[in-house]
């Protein structure tokens, strides 16, 4: 018998757990708004250790372009860049 190999998501790249904050956006708007809250906290946290707004860049690849590109347009402080390959702009619900 041939045994099943696991299917590997995008989030299990990850060291120790730090992507299970993070879900798979499979069309769901209440998963990509979480996502990119998600990202958001972690910018502040950073800001609020010290690390300037405008030397903050996020970059993301497909799925994780989607979350950087929301993450920094639904930002009240403006960060320092976003790189955002092979993805789409989903907008931000109203």
């Amino acid at each position: 018998e041939e045994e099943e190999e696991e299917e590997q998501g995008w989030r299990d790249g990850f060291p120790q757990g730090g992507g299970e904050n993070l879900r798979v956006i499979e069309e769901d708007e209440v998963d990509a708004s979480r996502n990119a809250e998600y990202i958001k906290r972690l910018i502040r946290a950073e800001m609020r250790a010290g690390v300037p707004a405008d030397r903050i860049l996020l970059l993301g690849f497909s799925q994780g372009g989607c979350v950087a590109l929301r993450a920094a347009m639904t930002l009240e402080e403006r960060i320092g860049g976003v790189v955002a390959c092979s993805t789409s702009v989903n907008p931000a619900p109203p």
